[in-house]
């Protein structure tokens, strides 16, 4: 082990870290996409380009990230795995970023270094890395923040270059309010590095010392505060509390009140941002390595663990440094930088503690330098002792790398699910008129969050000239909807959008569709015929099996669009059905055979029997009806009302009269 460790020393830190990095969120990374509201901002470029972009950026609060949105979407298009890459490519040189200014700051203390920059790469309460459309330009804005320090550093420690050095600092400064407003507030983090990078004999001095960081702090001050005014007294969202400082409203309106507000939720914050947000590491479903993906997480997390121990074991440090030159600026400045972090967060009316996970994590996205400090600060209080310090921190490695793969993992099932929706989807409804909702249940809803834009981009339907979308996905278990009668000719009003979009439609323009994630069926648009009729969603006639229909779309976002998997075969033959199409189905049924391929449950047999039935195959369609009825429980619901209105509809023969019975006895249907 002495050997093996005597590779790993400061030299190799940065690769330490990009190699840790790497195994927490690469492994997943050809396998996300895009989630929740990152869907309209991709859909803004892909009908609107720049000019889409800059309107959203406009009502969703942070107008100066547009330059930044418009030049990385012409790099990268809507290609995922391209986002997906690009973002933790940012990522990444955003914590060799916080690692080199640290370095810059306390030389001698490599270990506690390398230890802070690693919690700023896997600190469990930010778990979003998959929406790399979403928070990649905090790792942009990261990456500049992170230059302006250290030129700011280098122009304090080099006085014989400091102008250069100083316009290098205010550049980049300049750059970082333009890529991202999560951060803001961890500006003021620079004071205190400046002033913990002098040494400690010029420290002694404290005006002189005062002047010195002044000289070149005010810039940056004044750069942010031009940024601030602009941003609270000049600037108005559209859209109402969206860019609102609303703690100052509220201080003026109601200082009292305002300020008891605010403490009842900073403690609560504290103690979930420092302590309680760690119970994540610990559910016991990471440990449940019967799970392929499991087991894979925790060799992943174990060889991120042993490279941290041997990292730590190598890396000793300077131990005579004094206590101030590390521990007092340490405490300060991380103490200083969670507070700043999170104040622009409490400025706009929002506390991490009171908001649901996991978008609350991106709270605390300003704060994560300081909280990496001041979780080494206690590491190494509590821990004092070299190697059982290596240890303990060779384990929290390990479960932080495991959690963060975990949480990727979540995001791949998701958006696996997501490419099902929409294949099986464009499968059975090659064509849908506009206008049309689309009613989902709750197992398909977490999955589809903000993806309705998807929905018009899969059906490349641009908006109106006022904004006015083609379709939108609306909960199917909405009372009013659930209450709507068949005899309401009415039907219920359905509106929704976000921003300068809106949808305008009615429950009787809707198609009702059961989703589930698991995989468990395929996509169904809901008819009678399967047991499943609700009065709403039934607007068959808004589906049709155009021919002319496209899959450039669907084909770019989510691979092929024509896998022969099972659901193909069943949607197909399902739109077939709602078509009047019978004899294209009996082939769909022959190519599935070859293949081997099966119904995954009883349900999808239905159109397959129908359609043999009507083709006069009777035999067949009693045949396939025995392997619904057996592949599923309680199908009699279903099969009895089918084989009811073939009979009824259907011409007289000795075929039908004999398989009629028959099914009518094996099912025990009621006459």
């Amino acid at each position: 082990m002495k050997k093996l460790s005597i590779f790993i020393s400061t030299n190799f830190a940065p690769v330490t870290l990009a190699l840790i990095c790497l195994a927490a969120y690469a492994p997943l990374l050809p396998f996300t996409g895009f989630y929740g509201d990152e869907w309209q901002i991709v859909y803004e470029y892909f009908i609107h380009k720049g000019a889409g972009l800059a309107s959203y950026l406009y009502y969703d609060g942070h107008p100066l990230a547009t330059l930044s949105y418009v030049l990385s979407f012409n790099m990268l298009g809507i290609q995922p795995f391209a986002w997906q890459l690009y973002s933790l490519i940012l990522r990444l040189f955003a914590i060799l970023g916080f690692w080199m200014v640290l370095r810059r700051v306390w030389p001698q203390k490599p270990r506690e270094i390398w230890m802070a920059a690693v919690l700023f790469a896997l600190y469990p309460l930010f778990y979003l890395q998959a929406q790399a459309v979403a928070y990649y330009e905090v790792w942009l804005s990261y990456i500049f923040l992170w230059l302006s320090f250290y030129f700011s550093i280098r122009s304090l420690q080099e006085p014989g270059r400091f102008w250069i050095f100083t316009l290098a600092a205010v550049f980049f400064k300049i750059c970082q309010p333009l890529s991202s407003e999560y951060i803001w507030g961890t500006e003021m983090m620079r004071p205190f590095l400046l002033w913990f990078a002098l040494d400690q004999a010029s420290r002694v001095q404290v005006k002189a010392s005062i002047r010195r960081v002044l000289s070149v702090f005010w810039p940056h001050l004044l750069i942010s505060t031009a940024f601030v005014i602009w941003r609270v007294v000049i600037y108005q969202s559209p859209v109402k509390f969206r860019a609102e400082p609303r703690l100052i409203d509220e201080l003026v309106k109601a200082p009292w009140a305002t300020f008891q507000n605010f403490a009842k939720h900073l403690i609560p914050d504290i103690v979930l941002i420092l302590f309680t947000g760690w119970q994540k590491v610990f559910q016991t479903t990471t440990f449940d390595v019967s799970i392929l993906f499991n087991l894979l997480a925790f060799l992943i997390a174990s060889l991120g663990a042993v490279l941290a121990w041997l990292f730590l074991l190598r890396e000793q440090g300077n131990e005579n440094q004094t206590l101030r030159g590390w521990t007092t600026g340490a405490l300060l400045t991380g103490i200083a930088t969670f507070f700043f972090g999170l104040l622009p967060i409490y400025v706009a009316g929002y506390f991490p503690s009171n908001n649901s996970e996991p978008s609350s994590g991106r709270f605390i996205l300003g704060s994560l330098p300081g909280i990496a400090l001041l979780i080494v600060l206690m590491i190494v209080f509590f821990i004092p002792e070299k190697k059982r310090q290596a240890l303990f921190f060779a384990l929290l490695t390990g479960l932080m790398l495991a959690w963060q793969l975990q949480a990727g993992n979540e995001f791949r099932r998701q958006w696996a699910a997501q490419a099902d929706f929409y294949r099986e989807l464009l499968w059975r409804a090659p064509s849908l008129s506009r206008d049309t909702a689309v009613l989902v249940g709750p197992d398909a809803l977490p999955v589809l969050r903000g993806s309705a834009f998807t929905l018009n981009m899969v059906y490349e339907q641009a908006p109106t000239s006022q904004g006015q979308l083609a379709y939108w996905i609306f909960d199917a278990g909405n009372s009013a909807i659930r209450e709507n009668s068949p005899a309401s000719a009415n039907g219920v009003e359905l509106q929704d959008g976000r921003y300068s979009t809106v949808f305008s439609g009615n429950s009787q323009d809707a198609i009702a569709v059961d989703f589930h994630q698991n995989g468990s069926q395929c996509l169904w648009i809901i008819n009678p015929d399967q047991g499943l009729y609700t009065p709403q969603g039934n607007a068959f006639g808004r589906v049709s099996d155009d021919p002319v229909k496209k899959y450039q779309i669907i084909e770019e976002l989510y691979g092929n669009v024509k896998s022969p998997a099972w659901c193909y075969f069943f949607e197909k033959a399902d739109l077939a059905r709602q078509m009047g199409k019978w004899e294209s189905i009996p082939a769909l049924w022959d190519q599935a055979e070859k293949l081997d391929i099966k119904p995954a449950n009883g349900p999808e047999y239905l159109p397959f029997i129908e359609a043999y039935a009507r083709l006069n195959d009777w035999e067949k369609a009693f045949a396939l009806t025995r392997r619904s009825n057996f592949s599923a429980p309680k199908m009699e619901p279903a099969l009895c009302p089918l084989w009811q209105r073939l009979d009824q509809e259907l011409p007289a023969s000795t075929g039908k009269s004999i398989a009629i019975q028959k099914a009518h006895d094996f099912l025990v249907c009621q006459k």
